[in-house]
Order: structure tokens, then sequence, then C-alpha cells
């Protein structure tokens, strides 16, 4: 590696500034993460506007808009609260269909990396939460848009790969209950 390969302005010193932005915006993320969860603060229906709005922002293509709306999301990830919120908001009819979308498609992401941790370990979700959530997910089967219902059936199939039978032993008599309806 010659001196005028790694000097001020060439690629590899390009290179070596992105990666080193990279790692101070992830210790930050991980500073934020650690304060939100040691806040102690949980979302209730009171933060639903917020959390719409934060969303609405999450699809904007202005990356200033949107950018601090999807580092807020992520922390919020951490909180009791979030999950039934976002279900509130993939359900509720009079909210734009692509805030409910993105919504869905939070819900179905945090699942992902939620639903195994405990509520005592970093982002886990609190057994109260986890069955308020297997109680009203099959209901929102009856959800119209495809989008949406696609997003609700993948995190179905998500918490009865985890759940089933032993903590969601309801689970088949109620999909079959739907279909029979």
């Amino acid at each position: 590696c010659g001196a005028a390969e790694a000097g001020e302005g060439s690629p590899m010193a390009a290179a070596a500034a992105a990666a080193a932005a990279a790692t101070t915006a992830q210790s930050e993320r991980h500073q934020r993460l650690a304060l939100a969860r040691q806040s102690g603060r949980t979302l209730t229906p009171e933060n639903m506007g917020e959390l719409m709005q934060l969303l609405h922002a999450g699809l904007s293509a202005d990356a200033a808009v949107r950018t601090p709306a999807e580092a807020t999301l992520e922390e919020w990830r951490e909180l009791p609260g979030y999950f039934s919120l976002l279900k509130e908001v993939v359900v509720h009819g009079e909210a734009p269909l692509e805030v409910r979308w993105l919504g869905a498609c939070c819900f179905k992401n945090g699942i992902k990396r939620s639903w195994r941790r405990s509520q005592h370990m970093n982002g886990g979700i609190t057994a109260e939460e986890k069955v308020h959530l297997r109680t009203h997910l099959l209901l929102m089967l009856d959800v119209l848009d495809e989008r949406i219902a696609k997003q609700i059936a993948e995190i179905v199939g998500q918490i009865a790969r985890f759940e089933f039978p032993a903590s969601w032993p309801e689970l088949i008599p109620a999909i079959v209950g739907r279909l029979d309806a």
C-alpha cells in the first residue's frame, strides 16, 4: 500500500472514514437503545398519534425525515407496549393504508428479533404482552388489504413456531373456527 493510495481523498481513506462513521453511528445507536431500556417507559394508547407520525415519516423519500423516524422506531422496539401499539395501528381503519402496511412490516420484523427474548433481555417482550398479542392476532386475519394480511399471516406463523402447542394450544381450534365462520 503506497502512501499515495492511503492519502486524504483516496478510495482507501474514504472507505476508512465510512467505516469509522458506521462504527460511531452503531455505538450511538447502542447507547440510545440502552437509555430507552433503562428509562422504564412503557408505550400506551396515548402514544398512538406519535407512532403513526413516526411510521408516516418512515415512508418519506427524504432521508433527513426518514432516518430519525427509523432510529426512534428502533428505540421504541425495546419498550414494553410497542408491539401492542403496532397491532392497533395495523387494524386502525382510518389510518392511511401505507402507514398500516409499514406498521405491519415493523411488527413482523420486530417479532423476528424480539419474541424469543425474555423481558429481562435486551428488547424482550413481556409475558403479559405476549398473551395479549396471541389473543388478538387471530382477530386481525380479517384485514382486507392483501399486503397487510400477508404480514399478519407471517407474524402468526413466526409466533406459532415458538409458542405452539405449549403456550398457544388454542391456535388450531381458533383457525379452524375462523374457517368455519
